[in-house]
């Protein structure tokens, strides 16, 4: 590897060095001696003190001076800590390269501000091999940045062009950047090439972090190098027909799969071919990640079917599940699930997935067939017969709903029984069976005096039967237990109001509006 930590080192060094060089003064032709700052012999000092009072302020310089060493001897310690880091494989070259451009044009910047204070504001002139020294070493230390000022661009075809810009390789298609190259990864002995099918499965095997023949990092690269061998890479995967076997499927695909919409016919059959020949390979990981990035939208049906056949991993169609979650898209998620239950039509995890999700997207016909495959599978002792009555509501199927609110009202759970029986008086509302409606609202509040929607329901019965002060009571009742209720409170308003009971709606607002002001309701 070239040295390329040495030129910023060296040059921190050397203007370190020309502080210590003889400064020259218009005053007398005076050496002054500098050793990080300045000094001089207490016969010069008398001279200047006398002669040149009030034209040279001595300490003021010597200030100056060692504010500038400090500066540089600072950025020297940082230029050794880089370089070890560089080293040590801590950082990257990039990266070190990046800090040494920082530190370096700090060099430049401090000399010329102390060039422009010795030499203009306190007067002392003729510093010319000191100042000099000061941008040798300054352009040394610049040195591994200035091959950054020379465009490194390599054009593979019209379509695909490869640029080295700070530091990092940047892959173009179609003139806009697509992505950054971050690292040559391996290193592949000769006497393995015939036993390697592809690099994804090189990977996977081995793993990038391990240390084996194929991982060994025994050459920094710097990033001219490492362009090149993205170029190499790369030229190589287009002279052969885009073979993804050459690049791992993270770069290959993607790669493709934009030459295509930018309109590289090759690359259209050459994806569709190679797509084809990942699917027919069974390796699970690339499946699930052409499936997972949407590459079989370039298909038609009929092939994607053709295609999906060959994914026989229930893992694989598991993770592309959970892939397609994390993105929000349920229901791919339930479409990938459903492939996983034809290859184990019993898997438990399976069925429970497809049954949530079903809920969720309010596909309520596939919620109840995959609940009643779980009960019939695994026997399940504590049937969620609240849930699996809601299912039946939703699909209008009020008989069987009602059978399964009534197989609550068997158990000895009181907090699902008073929900059962608030949902069979909706139900029994809903069917114009308006004393049965009430008797499961009174029984509701009887089990749970603050059940809140049980006592608004039964109130809107008594107002539509004309039953006011029992509607008024209702709703007292429930306010003494809960008083700071906003869904019993409005209702309450609105019932004074109906009612034209002008004297207690006033108060009742007035009492709604304190609340509101100090946030003070019960939701």
């Amino acid at each position: 590897m070239k040295k390329i930590y040495i030129f910023p080192l060296v040059g921190a060094i050397v203007i370190l060095i020309s502080l210590c060089f003889p400064l020259i003064s218009v005053y007398g032709g005076v050496n002054i001696w500098v050793g990080g700052f300045y000094t001089v012999t207490q016969k010069d000092l008398g001279y200047f003190r006398i002669n040149y009072e009030k034209a040279f302020v001595f300490r003021s310089i010597r200030a100056i001076s060692l504010f500038y060493f400090l500066c540089v001897l600072f950025s020297l310690i940082l230029v050794i800590i880089v370089s070890i880091q560089m080293k040590k494989r801590w950082i990257s070259v990039s990266e070190a390269m990046a800090q040494w451009d920082r530190i370096s044009l700090s060099f430049l910047f401090f000399l010329v501000i102390y060039i422009i204070l010795i030499t203009v504001v306190a007067k002392v002139v003729y510093y010319k091999i000191g100042i000099f020294i000061q941008f040798l070493g300054g352009v040394t230390s610049l040195v591994p940045s200035l091959f950054r000022l020379k465009k490194y661009n390599y054009k593979i075809n019209k379509y695909l062009t490869l640029k080295l810009q700070s530091y990092e390789t940047v892959i173009y298609i179609a003139e806009k950047p697509f992505q950054i190259c971050k690292h040559l990864l391996i290193n592949i002995p000769v006497r393995f090439i015939d036993n390697i099918e592809s690099l994804d499965e090189l990977v996977d095997e081995y793993g990038e972090e391990r240390e084996n023949e194929f991982f060994v990092h025994t050459v920094e690269i710097t990033p001219k190098e490492l362009f090149k061998g993205h170029c190499s890479n790369l030229q190589v995967w287009v002279e052969n027909n885009y073979d993804t076997c050459l690049l791992n499927s993270n770069l290959a695909f993607p790669l493709l799969k934009r030459l295509t919409e930018v309109g590289d016919l090759k690359a259209l059959s050459v994806f569709k071919e190679e797509v084809r020949k990942r699917f027919e390979s069974l390796y699970p990981p690339v499946q699930q990640y052409l499936i997972s990035e949407g590459y079989l939208e370039y298909f038609s049906i009929s092939e994607k079917k053709e295609l999906l056949k060959y994914v026989l991993s229930i893992d694989t169609w598991i993770a592309i599940a959970e892939n397609y979650l994390v993105k929000n898209q349920k229901e791919e998620a339930i479409t990938a699930y459903e492939y996983a239950l034809n290859i184990d039509p019993i898997n438990k995890i399976i069925l429970e997935e497809l049954y949530n999700l079903s809920k969720v997207t309010n596909n309520y016909q596939k919620a109840l067939k995959y609940y009643k495959l779980l009960s019939e599978f695994y026997e399940l002792k504590n049937l969620d017969y609240l849930t699996l009555g809601d299912i039946y509501s939703k699909l209008c199927q009020y008989s069987n709903a009602k059978r399964m609110y009534r197989r609550i009202l068997l158990r000895s759970e009181l907090n699902r029984k008073y929900q059962a029986l608030v949902k069979l008086g909706d139900l029994y509302f809903s069917e114009k069976r308006i004393d049965r409606a009430k008797r499961m609202y009174r029984d509701a509040i009887e089990l749970n005096p603050n059940e809140v929607r049980a006592r608004i329901r039964l109130s809107d019965l008594f107002q539509a039967e004309g039953e006011i002060h029992q509607t008024i009571e209702i709703l007292n009742e429930g306010l003494r237990d809960r008083p700071f209720n906003a869904s019993l409170l409005l209702r309450l308003l609105l019932r004074y109001k109906e009612n034209k009971n002008y004297w207690h709606y006033i108060k009742s607002s007035i009492h709604i509006t304190l609340l509101s002001h100090y946030n003070a309701f019960e939701e």
